[in-house]
């Protein structure tokens, strides 16, 4: 019995910290406080500003997910415009941009994991 109980606690360790290297996030799949703090990224603060002020009848289809890419955290600004171009964009840690429209990258967006949604305004209709 004691065997067992020490093999189930062995079982169940943590997995170790994996810190995205670029802007200093732990992207561990078992760590569910990964996003980033407020003020840590700079241009994605900006960015996520510029959606704030966009016009009422777009905004509402604007949203930001953090995700993880190839082990490091990246984030994905989209919209779910039903009369739109649902253009996507996908940016790492430094604000480079990865994909400026899935249409030009399609298979980027099937490999991001850990879809976390951090931003959308407050009146949003895309179901995520």
């Amino acid at each position: 019995m004691l065997l067992l109980l020490l093999a189930l606690v062995a079982g169940c360790e943590k997995e170790a910290a994996m810190i995205d290297s670029d802007c200093g996030l732990d992207v561990s799949a078992d760590t569910p406080g990964w996003i980033h703090e407020a003020g840590s990224l700079a241009w994605l603060e900006a960015r996520i500003e510029a959606a704030e002020a966009s016009p009422a009848a777009y905004r509402q289809y604007l949203y930001v997910q953090q995700a993880r890419y190839q082990g490091k955290a990246v984030f994905v600004f989209g919209n779910c415009c039903p009369d739109c171009n649902g253009l996507t964009s996908i940016y790492d840690c430094s604000g480079a941009s990865l994909c400026e429209d899935l249409t030009d990258c399609p298979s980027l967006e099937p490999v991001l994991t850990h879809r976390q949604t951090i931003w959308r305004s407050d009146k949003c209709r895309c179901t995520l």
